[in-house]
């Protein structure tokens, strides 16, 4: 079990304490010695480590993505702090606890079925309320609302991929009520499909990784498989079903961002756009979390640029920030105040 996390840890703390070894590489030393180079992380950040005396057979035997008890010191280097490490031992899978190394939702699992559960229902044509509560089965729509989006580049979280499909609703409900040609509950039930297959391409452990079958095939087709086969079992509308198919199939926009068919209808227009914009800002908000002294960022091959997002003063980053800690500080007093009425209660009750 945790200790602290990578963001706790300050210069001069003695570690004993679980990370999984995201990264190691071994390198010699001026006088010619070998030691490690390492990266380690958990749900909170990174942090990096060097074990200054190692062997070719120890750097073999060691895993990239599991989980191990590491026992060392902190320091700092070049402003930042890096883990001497002393010894490390590998940790069995069964004494791990997931939650400790992947990054989770701002939003409870309950909180995402809800709200996934109140959009299924608000599908009102029947062959898309059909299809979609076909696929969206209990087992499926657990492993949705806790699956990541992406693996690194956007809702790379626990619960990432509902939440990511939901921010999409609520900008498909804008544009549904905007632009009266579209099929609003095509545009939701599109919205709720585009994605939905991660949870067959994606796999969790102590990361985020490709199935087998998610390498071979990708979510778009295994996608756009269920749709047809949901269609055919509950004997929906085939126009339908093929509509709902393009909706997946032309979400990436062209060939080279991954699908295999530009949009060609209205709605697949708009899932096109608000899908790139919620995956756009989202990069945005996570690099603004990582704290950048000069304002830029390093080159983002997914942007293809690097992205200016101001300074530790700017109000780019203090809003972000003061709303979050806004937040924390509302659900503090929500407590306080909760706490201070079950003492009045009892007070009450015992004629205190």
């Amino acid at each position: 079990m945790k200790n602290l996390f990578t963001t706790e840890y300050k210069p001069g703390d003695k570690v004993l304490d679980q990370f999984v070894l995201k990264r190691k590489e071994i390198r010699n030393t001026k006088s010619g010695s070998l030691f490690l180079s390492l990266n380690f992380s958990d749900r909170e950040g990174e942090l990096s480590a060097k074990k200054w005396e190692t062997t070719q057979i120890e750097f073999d035997n060691l895993e990239e993505g599991k989980v191990y008890e590491v026992s060392g010191e902190c320091d700092s280097y070049q402003g930042k702090i890096q883990l001497v490490v002393y010894s490390m031992k590998k940790i069995n899978d069964l004494e791990i606890r997931v939650e400790d190394f992947l990054p989770q939702s701002q939003f409870s699992f309950e909180e995402l079925k809800k709200r996934i559960l109140e959009v299924l229902e608000s599908i009102k044509d029947e062959d898309y309320s059909k299809i979609l509560k076909f696929i969206f089965d209990d087992k499926n729509l657990e492993k949705f609302c806790k699956f990541p989006a992406g693996k690194i580049l956007h809702h790379s979280t626990i619960g990432g991929l509902a939440e990511h499909v939901l921010s999409l609703v609520e900008s498909a409900e804008f544009y549904a009520k905007k632009y009266k040609i579209l099929n609003r509950d095509l545009l939701i039930s599109g919205t709720l499909m585009h994605d939905f297959a991660k949870i067959f391409e994606y796999q969790i452990s102590t990361s985020f990784e490709f199935t087998t079958i998610g390498k071979l095939s990708g979510h778009i087709s295994i996608g756009f498989a269920k749709i047809l086969e949901a269609g055919k079992y509950v004997e929906a509308n085939e126009e339908k079903t093929f509509l709902l198919g393009h909706m997946v199939l032309s979400h990436h926009g062209t060939p080279e961002f991954g699908s295999p068919i530009k949009p060609q209808i209205p709605e697949s227009f708009v899932l096109m756009h608000i899908d790139d914009l919620d995956f756009q800002i989202n990069m945005c908000e996570s690099l603004l979390k990582e704290n950048l002294t000069d304002g830029w960022t390093e080159w983002i091959r997914a942007l293809d640029r690097k992205l200016y997002l101001g300074n530790s003063n700017s109000n780019f980053k203090n809003k972000i920030f003061s709303s979050e800690n806004q937040e924390k500080n509302s659900k503090l007093e929500t407590l306080k105040i909760k706490k201070n009425d079950e003492e009045d209660k009892l007070n009450s009750l015992f004629n205190i």
